[in-house]
């Protein structure tokens, strides 16, 4: 059934520890789990605005658009991860797409930094939480390979499971409150003009 797997190793910084915006304001009072990871090898590359792989240098990261939009960011701006025995200034290169954690009910994000800087971040800072990823030659199949990974394969089975379909639905739901809220807004218009 399967067609690539890899292992996606998010280090996960306490919200508490990460500062954005130009007010370095911290993560701490927010409901998003915030991971650093390097680019992906064989699929689920972060991607830029333009839909490209990003590549970085080191000092270099990538910012989801959700906090891209929150705190106002833009290219050249910084984001620092501080604790105790770690103080690091990550100067931003790009807003990027996640095709699995991009909408904002899904309170996980992704930040790419370099395989450099993510193993000195990883020597001082964070815990590692990973991802199993599969792709399926036949999106029909999803729903077998499921079950055998759940029932059959005595496979790890803590966090959630992210399936194409559930993952489209999500991205539906966040596409359609924005264009309920449009419509709305545009009847609201229309009943303005009528009276």
């Amino acid at each position: 059934l399967i067609k690539e797997t890899q292992i996606v190793n998010l280090l996960n910084i306490n919200g508490s520890n990460l500062y954005l915006g130009k007010d370095a304001v911290s993560e701490a009072d927010s409901v998003m789990d915030n991971s650093f990871v390097k680019q992906n090898k064989r699929f689920d590359f972060i991607l830029d605005t333009k839909n490209q792989p990003v590549k970085l240098k080191n000092g270099e990261v990538t910012v989801p658009l959700y906090h891209m939009q929150k705190y106002d960011l833009k290219i050249g701006d910084t984001i620092s991860v501080k604790s105790a025995n770690y103080n690091q200034d990550f100067v931003i290169k790009a807003f990027t797409r996640d095709s699995i954690m991009n909408p904002s009910i899904i309170n996980s994000k992704r930040f790419l930094i370099t395989d450099y800087d993510w193993e000195a971040m990883h020597q001082k800072i964070g815990e590692i939480e990973y991802m199993i990823e599969f792709q399926v030659h036949d999106l029909e199949q999803v729903s077998e390979l499921e079950k055998l990974y759940q029932m059959d394969a005595q496979m790890p089975k803590k966090g959630s499971l992210m399936t194409h379909s559930l993952v489209q639905d999500i991205n539906s739901i966040s596409d359609g409150i924005t264009a309920a809220v449009i419509i709305l807004i545009a009847l609201l218009f229309m009943l303005i003009a009528l009276l």
